[in-house]
């Protein structure tokens, strides 16, 4: 395990043989538990071989359940961390994996066959490097340089209809042919800067402290639904469709038709996806937290009005006393 602090990442690589006792695996996931403790903030990476040959990772998860693989389904579920090998490593299994509670660190993996290793060798592309010293500091782009424009929002009929109406033959006459390159250089990125906004850096910091929220955010949700056995905010599965404005961050982490893992009456990894169109509530809770939070407290109204009514009368007791005492040290100090 190390810890990268200038990009705020723990980075944690672990081998489970495939004979491992439970008690060993139990003490590496405690271990790294121990570590992460009070760094909500950082991005975890968890990686290795692992030898689950009977879990598959493409939703639906399916398993051949063991005691250990219990055990990494509880700690995935408690870090919110999503495993991006869905190709097998080794003989039509998928033994290496990649955990990450970062919805935007991988960009791409890819796995071919090596002649190295019985295991394929895993390319993992990230949307950032781990170990530059700060994440944070915009790339620099050269206002004279087509790198400093934003194609993304370029109007291309225009740049079109100028580059077609350019008497490029007169240019040619005019700088000849050795100086022609650099001129058709220039008229082009002034065409280009005439109909293209500069490219802006980056705002990584406060996308990382969204990050961060969102996090916080949905292992808050999960412990109310496992709470209240419920999902969503009012309206059940609904609230996080693709159709409903409050689930667009979890939506635009390509879950238009799920719900979180903690939705289901049984929670494993997985069993979420497509949850939106379940409507058996033997499968997925189809109450919303508030609608389950509200009916909690009409239901034990008595019980919350006998609470009140003995802390205001403790409050006043504890001011009558006051009062007294008061009283008494002002009668004491008056002879």
């Amino acid at each position: 395990m190390c810890t990268s602090e200038p990009s705020k990442m723990i980075i944690c690589v672990l081998y489970r043989p495939p004979s491992a006792p439970l008690d060993d695996f139990q003490a590496c996931l405690s271990a790294l538990d121990g570590y992460t403790d009070g760094k909500d903030n950082y991005d975890l990476c968890l990686l290795g071989d692992f030898n689950f040959p009977g879990l598959t990772w493409d939703p639906p998860m399916s398993q051949t359940a063991t005691p250990s693989s219990d055990l990494l389904e509880a700690f995935i579920n408690t870090h919110l961390l999503s495993q991006y090998i869905l190709q097998p490593t080794r003989q039509g299994n998928i033994l290496d994996l990649f955990f990450s509670n970062s919805s935007s660190l991988v960009t791409h993996v890819d796995v071919q066959p090596t002649r190295m290793s019985d295991h394929d060798i895993i390319e993992i592309y990230l949307s950032y490097n781990p170990c530059q010293p700060n994440i944070n500091a915009p790339p620099l782009f050269d206002a004279a340089s087509f790198r400093g424009l934003n194609f993304g929002k370029a109007d291309f009929t225009a740049i079109s209809a100028e580059i077609e109406t350019t008497d490029w033959v007169e240019k040619l006459e005019t700088c000849g042919v050795e100086g022609f390159p650099d001129s058709f250089r220039n008229s082009l990125l002034s065409i280009c800067q005439k109909h293209c906004p500069p490219k802006l850096p980056p705002r990584r910091q406060s996308s990382r402290i969204l990050r961060i929220l969102s996090r916080k955010k949905r292992r808050l949700q999960a412990q109310l639904n496992k709470a209240l056995d419920c999902c969503g905010v009012s309206n059940g599965t609904t609230d996080w469709s693709g159709t409903s404005r409050k689930a667009t961050n979890w939506v635009s982490l390509n879950h238009t038709w799920d719900v979180p893992d903690s939705c289901c009456v049984k929670v494993t990894v997985g069993c979420g996806a497509g949850g939106v169109n379940v409507t058996d509530q033997n499968k997925i809770h189809q109450t919303g937290c508030k609608t389950k939070l509200f009916d909690l407290i009409d239901d034990n109204m008595p019980l919350l009005g006998g609470v009140l009514g003995a802390l205001i009368g403790v409050q006043l007791f504890g001011a009558c006393g006051a009062c007294l005492l008061r009283r008494a040290i002002e009668q004491h100090f008056a002879y």
